[in-house]
């Protein structure tokens, strides 16, 4: 009876701290993701493609074949569901919210393993503001970077356990690292790279070791989980005919097609470390006090490590690709906090420590994170200009339900400011290289030939050079040229040019 209770009393325990990090998470992402409420718009150019093909879907368009976007298929049946509701941005700051709540509540437990509850907690605090208004995160909230945390983090978790107590996987975790890693290589499958070593290295010890055994029912286990998220992954796919555009647009396009001009290991180099040298210090410094810590078994890990950074430094890297880092950082903290356990602290202290911690932290992120300086402001954001004017020349024109075509642009998020669902297959540029894709290049000008929408919206660089072409078929009733918010320290200046159908 005793042990039921104790059961029951470190379930609840568990929830409370799970909801405790859940709410953290909301404080902190309130401040710093641009889906938040205090944000009028996320100009991420990620997210809006994101829900630009997630709305698609609603309104009966299927991604790759109707929509044309390369990421994996399962985060456009996420995002899907995420535009079923009246703010799509919302559901995107929720779903961050569980993703680094979790990552923040994993990065405790595996805090508990070398300290105290309470250094645990203030070690999973800190994490997690530094995280979310880390430099890296230029993305403004939205990256699927940071969707994949709380997996990277779970499979960390599980591999350490492993190297230093040679504690095999359950069945449960077994399936559930085959899910993560499912889950990841069905949004970016370059991105799995790090779990692939972390389960290459224990298949290899469980060889040597001769567990056999275990071994295998693993093996069985990760291949149901994965089996399982690749299965709703694709059954969307399946079911609307789509699937052979499916692994074009994601596997082969990706694979031969996608412009990645390497820029150099020392550019990579400088941007990992100049752009946050706090997540580098911890991270590097966490990595000789877990050796001294640890040993030889340290180099198991570390081996994990240098294969990630390998990876990121040959990858022309966008700067959020190296928020994947932090699980790796979290280890390094840790490692440091535990240089100070030794010192008794008393329950006032440790209640007063949290708070002044939570405190912090929400400073931190208003001072530090990039997005901020954009909280609350309407009428810099060129995205919702431009979604005004379209409303108010429709209606002078009798135009019923406008539709709008954005001309050689990327997804800039004005599709999903006007709330329009765009008719054209290649909607906006992706980054492809016109000798490898021409199909897409081509089809921009036939949408302008074709008068394929109501509206017609281009940089002003774009229309001079095509302005032949363009002004057949469109008639300009503004330009723009105005600061709006970059994911950048500075802002840049947005110069556009609205047209209508002649």
């Amino acid at each position: 009876m005793e042990s039921k209770k104790s059961s029951v009393l470190n379930g609840l325990k568990t929830v409370a701290l799970i909801l405790f990090f859940l709410l953290v998470a909301f404080g902190f992402l309130a401040v710093c993701s641009q889906n938040s409420f205090l944000y009028k718009f996320n100009t991420n150019t990620d997210v809006n493609w994101y829900i630009t093909v997630g709305r698609g879907i609603v309104n009966g368009k299927a991604p790759y074949r109707d929509l044309f976007e390369q990421k994996g298929p399962l985060l456009y049946v996420v995002f899907a569901f995420f535009c079923l509701f009246k703010n799509p941005y919302i559901m995107v700051l929720l779903f961050e919210v569980v993703c680094l709540g979790v990552f923040a509540y994993l990065t405790f437990k595996l805090a508990r393993r070398y300290v105290s509850p309470f250094a645990s907690v203030v070690c999973a605090i800190t994490v997690l503001f530094v995280a979310i208004s880390s430099p890296y995160n230029l993305a403004g909230g939205g990256a699927v970077e940071e969707f994949f945390l709380p997996l990277i983090m779970y499979v960390l978790l599980c591999f350490i356990e492993f190297i230093e107590e040679k504690k095999q996987f359950s069945p449960l975790r077994s399936m559930l690292i085959g899910a993560s890693v499912a889950a990841i290589f069905w949004v970016k499958f370059t991105a799995i790279v790090g779990l692939v070593a972390m389960l290459l290295i224990w298949l290899i010890i469980s060889i040597k070791n001769k567990d056999f055994k275990k071994m295998f029912a693993s093996i069985g286990f990760m291949i149901l989980g994965f089996a399982i998220i690749t299965f709703l992954s694709v059954l969307y796919y399946i079911i609307n005919h789509a699937l052979k555009d499916m692994f074009w647009a994601y596997f082969y396009l990706n694979l031969f097609a996608y412009n990645s001009k390497y820029m150099g290991v020392m550019v990579n180099v400088f941007k990992l470390f100049a752009y946050d040298y706090v997540c580098c210090s911890i991270m590097f410094v966490g990595m000789f006090l877990y050796f001294k810590e640890m040993g030889k078994k340290a180099c198991l890990y570390f081996l994990v490590l240098f294969i990630n950074l390998g990876i990121l430094m040959l990858q022309n890297c966008h700067i959020y690709y190296f928020v994947v880092l932090y699980p790796f950082a979290s280890l390094g903290l840790i490692m440091i906090f535990k240089q100070f356990c030794h010192i008794k602290y008393n329950a006032f202290f440790k209640v007063v420590s949290v708070l002044l911690c939570l405190v912090v932290g929400l400073g931190y992120c208003y001072f530090l994170c990039p997005s901020t300086r954009a909280i609350n402001k309407k009428s810099d954001y060129i995205q919702l200009v431009v979604a005004d004017d379209i409303s108010n020349y429709a209606k002078q024109n009798g135009i019923e339900n406008p539709t709008l075509f954005c001309y050689k642009m990327y997804d800039y998020g004005f599709y999903n400011a006007c709330k329009i669902t765009p008719n054209a297959r290649f909607f906006a540029q992706n980054v492809f290289k016109e000798d490898a894709f021409p199909e897409m290049f081509a089809s921009f000008d036939n949408e302008v030939e074709n008068q394929s929408a109501d509206f017609l919206l281009c940089e002003k660089g774009d229309y001079l050079k095509n302005e032949a072409l363009i002004s057949k078929y469109y008639s300009v009733v503004r330009e723009y040229e105005m600061n709006q918010f970059s994911n950048l320290y500075i802002d840049k200046i947005g110069t556009f040019v609205l047209l209508i159908k002649a």
